[in-house]
């Protein structure tokens, strides 16, 4: 029989049990609440490492996915870490054109090997239909050239890229007869084209001005400010005279000088893009291959400081080993960056991403 003194203190052991016992289960269920949170901020967030710091990157990440019109791949192989960049990147689909083995490798000349990596890109769009589309390219030599093109866009081509007005590729006009018929089936299908123009050659330009001539109806992306980020009233000139031209931001292989020319003109640029919102389209190039310092976050990152110049009015960009430093951006309002990420890229491909 347990005395009063006993029972109280028996008792009080028992409390003591219990009230331990609730703290224990509040102190789980608080880290359990803390972890939920945590997860659900890293999943919303638009990136690792990364949280918006203006309305117009927090617009960018919660309403679209970005649509990145430029990119180009060596194979299937490095398929699976370009998807996971652009997870991370809230890239949702990316559109890859076929190259030559000289945009893939450096030291390579000549146009060769281009069908062997239209075909390595089709087999990306086989597997991750939802996630890339394709542009295959041609040699404008070849005799068979607009039916290989009918053919591919029976595989899930999308459009088509040339090369023709790029100066280490050029060796006929850009308006010869021979591709009269590839211009008109494209015009007549309302498929487009991503051509590669050099205007600074007087006669590049002349060439191409007469093929816009004459394919009015034809749905154009002269790539990379077409070639024109410093001489802008050039590209002023050919965005006002023709409605059915576009371009995209990317730089390509100099993507540190583009992003460091657009760091010191900012206002110019800003204007620019304002301008011509309706006529600018999100673009990388930043050929993925297999080169080991083409990692994942190698492709994260760069993807990150294109999408940083136009979101930022100040960035911190690092790309590896090859370049890294402080630049002022864009701070384009929100309802640009949506025409560039993800309205104009859909009406450039007739809705069909």
């Amino acid at each position: 029989m347990v005395g009063s003194g006993g029972l109280r203190k028996h008792l009080d052991g028992r409390n003591s049990t219990s009230l331990f016992m609730l703290a224990i289960l509040a102190l789980v269920l608080l880290l359990v609440l803390v972890f939920s949170v945590t997860k659900n901020l890293e999943q919303d967030s638009p990136s690792l490492s990364q949280t918006p710091s203006s309305e117009a990157e927090f617009y960018a990440n919660k309403d679209f996915g970005i649509i990145n019109v430029h990119e180009h791949i060596q194979s299937f192989k490095e398929s699976k870490r370009f998807l996971e960049a652009m997870d991370i990147a809230n890239v949702s689909v990316t559109i890859l054109l076929g190259s030559p083995e000289a945009t893939l490798f450096s030291g390579r000349t000549g146009f060769k090997e281009y069908d062997a990596n239209n075909e390595e890109v089709l087999k990306i769009i086989r597997e991750y239909p939802d996630r890339f589309m394709f542009l295959p390219t041609m040699y404008p030599g070849d005799p068979r050239k607009l039916e290989k093109l009918k053919d591919y866009m029976g595989r899930g081509g999308v459009g088509l890229k040339l090369y023709s007005g790029h100066t280490f590729f050029y060796e006929n006009p850009l308006n010869e007869s021979s591709m009269t018929p590839v211009y008109a089936y494209l015009e007549e299908n309302d498929i487009p084209l991503l051509i590669h123009v050099n205007p600074g050659r007087p006669h590049i330009r002349a060439e191409f001005e007469n093929l816009l001539d004459r394919f009015p109806d034809l749905t154009i992306n002269c790539p990379h400010f077409c070639l024109s980020s410093i001489a802008d009233d050039r590209l002023s000139y050919f965005l006002d005279k023709y409605p059915n031209l576009y371009s995209d931001v990317s730089f390509g292989f100099y993507a540190q000088d583009g992003l460091e020319r657009i760091s010191r003109n900012t206002t110019k640029f800003k204007e620019m893009l304002t301008k011509y919102q309706d006529r600018f389209m999100f673009g990388t190039d930043m050929v993925v291959t297999e080169h080991p310092r083409k990692t994942t976050e190698w492709i994260y990152n760069l993807t990150m400081c294109y999408r940083d110049m136009l979101e930022k009015e100040e960035y911190y960009c690092k790309v590896g080993t090859d370049f890294e430093g402080h630049f002022k951006g864009l701070a384009l309002d929100a309802s640009i960056l949506r025409k560039i990420y993800y309205e104009n890229p859909q009406r450039f491909f007739k809705g069909k991403l």
